[in-house]
């Protein structure tokens, strides 16, 4: 096998738009969000700190308070690189992190399906 076909990091760094379905009918919507894959240096770079957390929290014994759905959707927010499709009040809807935050906040299908699409490394492979 050629070795550029070994080689994912860069791919997943680039990203891959994953199109959303609507939590109203489970059709396809014309939302696509722009997120990096599960090889990028973001999303392991969140995977440690998720761990380093989860790890400091069971040694002083506190692992009950940890937030599970807030560490997706930190997460999720580091890696996502834009979007297209969504409008408030009849205007886009423009990306950046405060506005994927509020989001990802209130929309945990959204968080969901990208959690699925990013564990699907077929979705960032090229070609």
């Amino acid at each position: 096998m050629e070795l550029s076909n070994l080689l994912t990091v860069d791919d997943h760094d680039a990203g891959a738009e994953c199109n959303i379905v609507s939590p109203i009918d489970g059709k396809k919507t014309d939302v696509y969000i722009l997120i990096a894959g599960a090889d990028s240096a973001a999303w392991r770079k969140q995977k440690r700190k998720q761990t380093s957390e989860i790890m400091s929290s069971t040694r002083s014994k506190k692992d009950v308070s940890l937030d599970y759905d807030k560490m997706d959707i930190e997460a999720v927010v580091e890696i996502t690189l834009g979007w297209r499709g969504i409008v408030s009040s009849g205007n886009d809807y423009p990306y950046n992190k405060e506005n994927a935050l509020a989001l990802y906040s209130k929309s945990p299908g959204i968080v969901n399906q990208l959690l699925d699409f990013i564990a699907n490394k077929r979705n960032f492979i090229k070609g």
